[in-house]
C-alpha cells in the first residue's frame, strides 16, 4: 500500500513523493508477476532497493562517468568489451542492472533481442583470460559481435526500471553464482547471514557502511511486512544493525 511503501522508504517519501507513488503501482505487478508475494520475500527483494535506487526514485547509477569507465570499461565478467561500454551499460533499473550481458539477457527476455543471443558469446570467462595467448585466440575464433543495445532509456521506463528488479529476483546478475535471490531466504525468519549473501549478489564488491545500510533497510522492511506480532530474528546483531546505522547517521 501507498502508507507501507512510504513507511520503508520515508526518505523517499519526503523528498520525492510523486516518484514514489508512480513506481508503487508498477511494483505491485512486479511483485505478483515474479511471485514475491510473501513478507518473507518481500522483505529481501524490499530491502536491497534504498542502497540501489535510493527507495524507487533513482534509477540511474550516480557515479561520474570517469568512475564508472574505471569500474566497468573493458569488464569480461559484464561482457563490456566495447569502447564506452563502461559508460553505456552502467547500472539502471530498480536493482541497477549493469553491464551488456545482463542488458542482453533482459532484453532477450523482453523479446527486444533475438534469443540466438542467449547462446552467444562476445568475450572471455574469467578461467579463459588466464590461458596463453594462443590458446585465447583459438577461443576467440568463435565469438561473435557484441549485440546491439541501443535504448538504454527502455530500462528506466517506470515498469521497466521496476520489472527489471523482478527479473533479477529470478535469475541473478551474470556475478551471483547460480544463487539469484529468490533461492536465498527462508520463508518466515530474517538472517543476517542471508541478508548479506543477498547483499554480495546485488553487489559483489561492497562492504563497510553500505553494507550496514542494506541490513538496515531489510530489518526496517521486515519490522513492517513480517506476519509476526514481534519479529524474530537469527542473530541478535542483525537487529542492532538499525542502531548502528542511526549512530553513523547522527554524527
Amino acid at each position: 500500500s501507498k502508507g507501507e511503501l512510504e513507511a520503508i522508504y520515508p526518505d523517499s517519501a519526503k523528498n520525492s513523493n510523486r516518484v514514489l507513488e508512480d513506481h508503487r503501482k508498477h511494483l505491485n505487478r512486479v511483485i505478483w508477476k515474479y511471485g514475491v508475494t510473501t513478507p518473507t520475500r518481500l522483505t529481501y527483494m524490499l530491502g536491497q532497493v534504498q542502497q540501489e535506487s535510493r527507495g524507487l526514485t533513482a534509477f540511474v547509477e550516480e557515479r561520474s562517468q570517469a568512475s564508472c569507465t574505471t569500474l566497468y570499461e573493458n569488464n569480461q565478467g559484464l561482457g563490456n568489451t566495447v569502447a564506452g561500454d563502461g559508460w553505456n551499460f552502467r547500472g539502471r533499473g530498480m536493482k541497477q542492472m549493469t553491464g551488456r550481458f545482463n542488458y542482453m539477457r533482459y532484453w532477450v527476455y523482453r523479446g527486444w533481442l533475438g534469443s540466438e543471443w542467449l547462446g552467444k558469446r562476445w568475450f572471455f570467462t574469467k578461467e579463459e583470460m588466464g590461458k596463453s595467448t594462443e590458446e585465447k585466440a583459438k577461443i576467440k575464433k568463435m565469438f561473435s559481435s557484441p549485440p546491439s543495445i541501443g535504448n538504454f532509456a527502455d530500462a528506466t521506463m517506470p515498469f521497466n526500471a521496476v520489472d527489471t528488479g523482478g527479473y533479477y529476483w529470478l535469475n541473478g546478475a551474470s556475478k551471483a553464482e547460480g544463487r539469484p535471490m529468490a533461492k536465498r531466504l527462508r520463508e518466515g525468519m530474517i538472517n543476517r547471514n542471508t541478508a548479506n549473501a543477498v547483499s554480495k549478489d546485488v553487489n559483489p564488491g561492497e562492504s563497510g557502511e553500505p553494507t550496514i545500510n542494506r541490513e538496515y533497510n531489510t530489518y526496517r522492511a521486515w519490522d513492517l511486512l513480517g506476519d509476526e506480532i514481534e519479529p524474530r530474528y537469527d542473530d541478535g546483531a542483525f537487529r542492532n544493525a538499525k542502531v548502528q546505522c542511526v549512530k553513523k547517521k547522527t554524527k
